[in-house]
């Protein structure tokens, strides 16, 4: 900032949260009536167990956001297990998750835990692939908002849940149609289950050096750097046995290609390319910006490079 602003204090109560007329004992309503101080904002909705960290911690957890880890092993539970929460004699309280899923998006906005449980309820046949969409969303919110998945937990296509989550809230926003819904149920369906989980440890492979590795896939430079890097990776040709002889051809097609960077929270900040390419060498820059083209301070970040089903993470150090 070019100057300073005089800070504003005022004795004013401040009133948070909605009238509640059956509140029994809160002389017609629950909402917070107190003073403020200090306000926080993050760049992600906080878990309960990270809030209590920051709250805990006083002085020293100020605007730090805490760094998250992945849940290894996973616990996500079908949209089936949610389902049966709603039924008598529940192992979970859905309605104590509410609050936390509408944090986690704003794709159901205003719901409340009889709309959640009305959602996950199943009326056959059903044929309206939107809502098979919603209800595979939602339980996928609840693995979060119940803490057996977390926003880090990284997928076998080198993205992590938050990735889907921003995904599959852009694909049903508006007014989706069979396809698109059936393209945020199955991303949804495919954490949901497992299938699409990995272990984030077996994504962190050796970090290349700005030397090639042994398929001479990634490297960057320069490195450090201060206004910009250059990453560059090949797509190789296609090796194949055939009858004890090793033969060396093009790709049969382009490929997927994802390369994104992070910060050493495992955290999102940029992605730089995520389209089909075909073989041969790239050169990617990267300006220390993120992705709302803003500059990221000075610090360790890695990339992420997908390259079909090969995973390859290098380390950039940015500087001042």
């Amino acid at each position: 900032m070019s100057g300073s602003v005089a800070p504003q204090v005022s004795n004013l109560p401040l009133t948070i949260g909605q009238e509640n007329e059956d509140c029994l004992g809160c002389d017609g309503g629950n909402n917070f009536d107190g003073l403020i101080d200090e306000v926080e904002i993050f760049d992600r909705a906080l878990l309960a167990s990270e809030i209590h960290a920051i709250f805990e911690a006083g002085s020293e957890g100020k605007c730090k956001t805490p760094p998250c880890e992945p849940k290894e092993p996973p616990q996500q539970r079908t949209q089936g297990y949610w389902r049966r929460q709603c039924k008598e004699n529940p192992h979970e309280d859905i309605c104590a998750l509410v609050d936390s899923v509408l944090a986690l998006s704003d794709h159901f906005d205003g719901f409340t835990c009889g709309d959640v449980c009305d959602l996950m309820n199943v009326d056959p046949p059903e044929n309206d692939m939107c809502r098979k969409a919603d209800r595979q969303f939602m339980a996928l919110l609840l693995n979060v908002a119940s803490g057996k998945l977390v926003l880090c937990n990284c997928l076998s296509d080198g993205r992590t849940v938050s990735d889907v989550i921003a995904e599959i809230e852009s694909l049903l926003s508006g007014f989706p149609g069979h396809a698109t819904c059936e393209r945020a149920k199955t991303l949804a369906d495919e954490i949901n289950t497992g299938e699409s989980l990995v272990s984030c440890r077996s994504q962190k492979i050796d970090v290349a050096e700005d030397d090639d590795d042994e398929e001479g896939i990634h490297f960057s430079v320069p490195n450090p750097f201060t206004i910009r890097t250059v990453i560059r990776y090949e797509i190789p040709r296609v090796e194949r046995q055939y009858e004890g002889v090793k033969i060396t051809g093009e790709s049969s097609g382009a490929v997927t290609v994802r390369l994104k960077v992070f910060d050493v929270a495992g955290r999102l900040v940029k992605v730089l390319v995520d389209q089909k390419q075909e073989v041969g060498e790239y050169e990617i820059l990267w300006d220390g910006l993120n992705g709302a083209g803003e500059r990221v301070g000075s610090g360790i970040y890695f990339y992420r490079l997908g390259v079909g089903s090969s995973l390859r993470t290098g380390k950039i150090i940015l500087l001042d």
